[in-house]
């Protein structure tokens, strides 16, 4: 586009003076610009075609604006659907473990509810309902000697205790040996009179030693325990080691 750049002329006369450049050294800066009705409708165009654009942009800069955050607030919400179905879902499985859980013990009872009736039956204990099933088959002295150190040789005089149990051989050892300790701590260990336990999973010799002197006669100790499955009876049972006789009471007799 081809530009005349004109100078307003100061006095009574007015008028212009037309300019080689912009600015020119000798006359000074341009004031005005002359142009054919053409060029400045053009320019007009580009001028309108330019504010349509920048109002395009502008346009388009809200609407991508929009569009994230509302992109932002999708991810949200379908991230908090993620999190609450998950929550929900772990929430579902926990109930769904603790009913199987105490669908199990229930079951578990049952089955050592019949296995215990079961046992005691065969073994003519009544009544075979209220009765726990251990009963002691027997219980003796005998001698245990031991090394103290090189030159020192220790024997006491111990007991031997048998306890029948009503719990099947079939019972894996694991969970018999559980059940069967549970009911020694829980049900006959006090009925039988012992006081005190010094069972660590050491040697006999080692949970001996690890009485004291002062507290030997004064107090039934557990000192070994041996579980054993007898195939003959098809019943679990153990032999618990200490070092003052029981008492046993009328109820744990042997049939």
């Amino acid at each position: 586009m081809a530009v005349t750049w004109l100078l307003e002329k100061t006095g009574i006369m007015g008028g212009y003076t037309k300019l080689s450049e912009r600015h020119d050294s000798e006359k000074g800066d341009a004031t005005h610009v002359r142009m054919t009705v053409k060029e400045y409708d053009d320019l007009l165009k580009r001028i309108s075609t330019a504010k349509k654009n920048a109002e395009n942009a502008e346009k388009k800069q809200y609407q991508a604006e929009d569009q994230m955050r509302e992109g932002i607030r999708q991810a949200k919400r379908e991230a908090e659907e993620t999190i609450e179905n998950g929550r929900k879902a772990i929430a579902a499985e926990v109930q769904q473990l603790k009913e199987d859980k105490i669908y199990a013990e229930n079951e578990r009872e049952q089955l050592l509810e019949i296995m215990k009736n079961r046992a005691n039956a065969k073994r003519g204990i009544k009544p075979k309902k209220q009765h726990d099933g251990y009963v002691v088959l027997r219980s003796e002295q005998y001698e245990f000697s031991h090394q103290l150190s090189k030159s020192n040789r220790e024997t006491l005089t111990l007991w031997r205790t048998v306890v029948q149990t009503p719990i099947d051989i079939g019972m894996h050892a694991p969970e018999a040996k559980k059940l069967i300790h549970d009911a020694f701590l829980h049900k006959f260990g006090a009925r039988l009179g012992f006081q005190k336990l010094s069972v660590n999973g050491n040697s006999l010799s080692e949970n001996i030693q690890a009485v004291n002197n002062e507290e030997w006669s004064k107090a039934v100790y557990l000192l070994d325990i041996k579980y054993r499955q007898n195939t003959k009876t098809r019943l679990w049972e153990v032999t618990y080691v200490h070092n003052g006789a029981i008492t046993i009471p009328e109820e744990m007799y042997a049939s």
